[in-house]
């Protein structure tokens, strides 16, 4: 639900000096930004073009120079010439770890030469990338402690979903990427300030609760009006603390068709509810729902005494787990907690009810006459 126009860089760009470093384009006055990476329904691979822009313009890099690196770097350049009476807010972005796998640079390749011998290839690049981002990271970090901002900073480092399937391993979580299991979209996420204790959390929290959460951590006090987050700022400080949220939308596609009339027959009375034909998950508590559910598999270590949890073998248009007693999502359960269904699914009917739906609109607009970058064309 989209109710407010101010997104998380406007909000912190009135109360910090802020840069953002990401492959989403964010085109947006006032901000100092490199970004690249223009994100449209075109398949990424059909594209031949550059989009690296600072501050608006398109700018050139060395050939062969590595994404991680490059953003690391001015990232570092950003931080040494920050004036620290004013606040700094940076959002940064890998590219990395990500398809398609490229190779990094030899420095970080050879310590699997020695290690690993032949490997396969496309995994052998995704180490030698998984090093660049860590020593990037270690770089930004290096940075912060050599002006002294450290021990005042904020740091955040998170992903937006789960690895992808054949890409990755999300064991012992089921599923992956694009999926609406829990091992796809769970994000593994460290929260770091001098402040803070060290305790490991299976709180619930959304990707929308951080710009409340960050704006309450640096003590702003911009009233924010009609967002989808909630602040976790005292659930994050305090491992005593239950989080303020207890419902969640995973998602919910807006593009539905019917199911199977054999499935409207079984389903009858849930579809009086909810079209569960549209793929969709939603959680309250610890139960789960799940609507059309796809990628579902357990894609184990290569270890051949791996035995548990077994793959799935089947699965149902509609689901539902108890994510306490059951986090592989090894056992559903919607027979026994019919109530619990009846619930979830009108939860997810009264978000359809403002739902959007989609157009894949192509704007016939060419990069030629700018000589190849991709820029904005429209306010």
């Amino acid at each position: 639900m989209i109710t407010n126009k101010l997104g998380l860089c406007e909000y912190f760009f009135v109360v910090c000096f802020l840069h953002y470093f990401t492959k989403w384009q964010q085109h947006n006055k006032g901000y100092v930004a490199l970004t690249s990476q223009l994100m449209t329904p075109l398949h990424v691979r059909d594209c031949c073009t550059s989009d690296l822009m600072y501050n608006g313009e398109p700018v050139t890099v060395e050939v062969n120079s590595f994404e991680s690196e490059l953003v690391a770097r001015k990232v570092n350049e950003i931080i040494k010439k920050h004036n620290q009476s004013k606040p700094l807010f940076a959002y940064v972005a890998f590219q990395a770890v990500h398809v398609p796998f490229v190779e990094a640079p030899e420095e970080y390749s050879k310590p699997y030469e020695s290690m690993l011998g032949k490997v396969n290839e496309e995994r052998y690049k995704l180490l030698t990338m998984i090093s660049a981002l860590d020593r990037a990271l270690e770089n930004i970090v290096g940075s912060l402690k050599e002006a002294g901002m450290w021990e005042d900073t904020l740091f955040v480092f998170t992903s937006d979903n789960g690895g992808a399937a054949r890409a990755a391993s999300n064991w012992p979580l089921r599923g992956a990427k694009l999926g609406y299991y829990e091992g796809g979209i769970r994000g593994p996420t460290l929260v770091h300030h001098s402040s803070l204790s060290s305790y490991v959390s299976n709180k619930m929290m959304h990707i929308t609760d951080w710009l409340p959460t960050i704006m309450s951590a640096i003590q702003c006090d911009e009233n924010l009006h009609d967002i989808d987050g909630v602040d976790q700022w005292d659930a994050i400080k305090d491992e005593s603390i239950k989080t303020p949220r207890n419902t969640m939308l995973i998602n919910l596609l807006p593009n539905s068709s019917k199911p199977k009339k054999s499935v409207m027959e079984e389903y009858k009375e849930e579809m009086k509810i909810f079209n569960i034909g549209t793929p969709a998950a939603v959680r309250k508590h610890d139960f789960k729902l799940l609507t059309v559910p796809t990628h579902g598999v357990w894609t184990a270590p290569r270890e051949s005494t791996i035995v548990s949890p077994k793959p799935a073998t089947d699965t149902k248009p509609l689901e539902l787990y108890n994510l306490a007693n059951d986090p592989y999502e090894q056992h559903e359960i919607s027979e026994e907690h019919p109530e619990v269904v009846k619930e979830l699914l009108e939860i997810l009917a009264e978000h359809q009810k403002r739902n959007v739906k989609l157009k894949h609109h192509l704007d016939k607009a060419g990069c030629s006459e700018n000589c190849g970058p991709v820029l904005p064309w429209l306010d």
